[in-house]
């Protein structure tokens, strides 16, 4: 077995040797290669540079089992990124130098080192160095320029490929890192501007890759903080920025905290699990296992994105009760097609499971199993607890959270539908007294009035009536308890309430009472002979009055 030379110790000699010898046989492959690489610059991995050296940073941690760090600084007219985590290795260098392969393994090919999407690096600098423990490499469009000369190819019209040839170095990377990526900016790249699009980049490349702990651009530090939380979630805090985050079993959900509430997102873009170009609309940021072509920023066709919303209602389930409306996608033109396909999935997955809260403090209720009465106040959900199942929590039946609601399948019950639902139910008075106080700050207008307007009201004599307005109030007769006067319907004194004569029950006195032609007749009709004072007849209820 051949012993690795110390100065070479990936054999680079023999990598060059072997493509060159290919580009000497075949002219137009040295034309592809030259091609490739500057597809790959111009089109996918255009303003990925620090994206690309994270997730090759992240693999690295991830691969060594420590938390990863990649650091990044300007100095001497060179960009300097380095990291810990595993070294380069045979399998890197061969992918470095490999524009169609990579050595990524793993479920999502996730965990690896060094794919196709390493030429973002070209996008800044032709001149490139990767310092490793193991052994350092050096590419350059220059020496591969005066290496085409040499042998006589000519230069391809799209320039020449600047990582396909790899000299060795014996520079070692910085202390503290196991590798570091230099770049020779090329003239024209504001190195001031670069640092400041990286360091607007680090909050969601820390948030996506979590094998990466701390990213330091120049003098700024950013770290991610992770504890658990109840019911699954678990709290990421990078500097005063504060997320949710939720594991299902195809992706990652993450929603900004703002003072202890969710602060829905407005739009974002599919992360699997960087940011691609595919635009979502949902209230969360998302980071999944999804099938991307190579350069991760658009779904192959025929991806099963659906899948990635598995789960997404037990995440709803986790927040606050208070909360949980905030993360249903509201209704509105999807801003691409997999937009419209993981929305879609998300409200059948949301659909299908229980997680609305509540408001009796049961278990949780499945939507269309579920009812919002809007205006709901703790009082009148207490009342209404007994006689209408099903009902969310108050704090959802506002009108911020129609939306959700509909797009959901809730249904939403009027004060008409109320009112029917109350029917046939047989309560004590005081119960009755109970929901019209609870009732009154839903009686806005004449129109709330007339909804109500079937709503049972006990008399005093035991019966149940529909409708106040065929009901009369005395307040006078309070003291008296329930009075029987069966020539008219006079309200159980125990349920009296003020919400009554808004609705149309009619407000009588004593005298009133007394001089109604309806008891007039009845007196007239009554046998003189079987009167009893203390009887059912008119003239008991009058002996009572008076």
């Amino acid at each position: 077995m051949t012993r690795p030379d110390p100065a070479d110790p990936f054999g680079t000699a023999a990598l060059r040797e072997g493509i060159i010898a290919a580009w000497s046989s075949s002219p137009t492959r040295l034309r592809e290669d030259a091609a490739t690489e500057a597809d790959h610059v111009r089109a996918g991995y255009r303003d990925r540079v620090l994206t690309e050296l994270a997730q090759n940073a992240a693999d690295a941690a991830a691969r060594a089992g420590v938390p990863g760090e990649l650091r990044v600084w300007f100095a001497d007219g060179r960009l300097h990124v380095a990291n810990t985590g595993e070294p380069l290795d045979q399998g890197g260098v061969h992918a470095l130098t490999a524009l169609r392969s990579s050595n990524k393994t793993g479920a999502g090919s996730t965990v690896g080192r060094f794919g196709v999407g390493f030429t973002a690096v070209l996008s800044v600098s032709d001149d490139i160095e990767v310092r490793s423990r193991t052994g350092s490499l050096h590419f350059s469009a220059e020496r591969t320029r005066a290496v085409l000369a040499e042998r006589n190819l000519p230069e391809p019209e799209s320039g020449v490929p600047a990582l396909r040839l790899v000299w060795p170095t014996a520079t070692p990377p910085a202390t503290g890192s196991d590798t570091e990526v230099v770049l020779t900016l090329r003239p024209g790249v504001d190195p001031v501007a670069l640092l400041d699009a990286f360091r607007c980049e680090a909050h969601d490349i820390l948030l996506e890759l979590p094998g990466l702990q701390t990213l330091v651009v120049a003098d700024d530090e950013y770290t991610r903080h992770r504890r658990e939380l109840d019911n699954g979630l678990w709290e990421v805090r990078i500097g005063d920025r504060t997320w949710w985050e939720f594991a299902g079993p195809s992706a990652r959900w993450l929603v900004p905290v703002v003072d202890g509430r969710v602060d829905p997102v407005r739009s974002d873009v599919l992360r699997a699990p960087t940011r691609s170009d595919e635009e979502l609309s949902l209230p969360a940021i998302v980071v999944a296992d999804v099938a991307m072509q190579p350069d991760r920023r658009r779904v192959l066709p025929g991806a099963h994105v659906e899948n990635v919303v598995r789960g997404y209602a037990r995440f709803v389930a986790a927040l606050p009760a208070e909360q949980r409306l905030d993360l249903v996608p509201l209704p509105g033109f999807a801003r691409s097609e997999v937009d419209g396909r993981i929305r879609e999935a998300i409200l059948d997955d949301l659909a299908a499971a229980a997680w609305l809260p509540a408001a009796d403090g049961s278990a949780d209720l499945v939507p269309d199993r579920a009812v919002a009465l809007p205006g709901l106040t703790d009082e009148l959900a207490d009342v209404l607890g007994e006689v209408v199942p099903g009902l969310v929590i108050p704090e959802l039946c506002g009108p911020r959270h129609a939306s959700a609601l509909s797009a959901v399948g809730v249904h939403r019950l009027g004060l008409a539908r109320l009112a029917e639902l109350l029917s046939g139910h047989e309560r004590d008075p005081k119960w009755w007294n109970r929901l019209y106080e609870a009732l009154t700050p839903l009686v806005v207008d004449a129109v709330a009035a007339e909804e109500l307007a079937s709503l049972p009201v006990p008399l005093s004599d035991g019966r149940t009536v529909t409708g106040p307005r065929t009901t009369v109030l005395a307040t006078q007769l309070q003291d008296l308890g329930p009075v029987s006067m069966p020539w008219v319907r006079l309200v159980h004194p125990d349920a009296a309430h003020p919400l009554l004569a808004r609705l149309g029950a009619s407000t009588v006195t004593v005298e009133d009472l007394i001089a109604d032609p309806a008891l007039v007749a009845a007196v007239e009709d009554a046998d003189p002979d079987d009167v009893d004072p203390d009887g059912d007849q008119p003239a008991g209820a009058i002996a009572d009055v008076v």
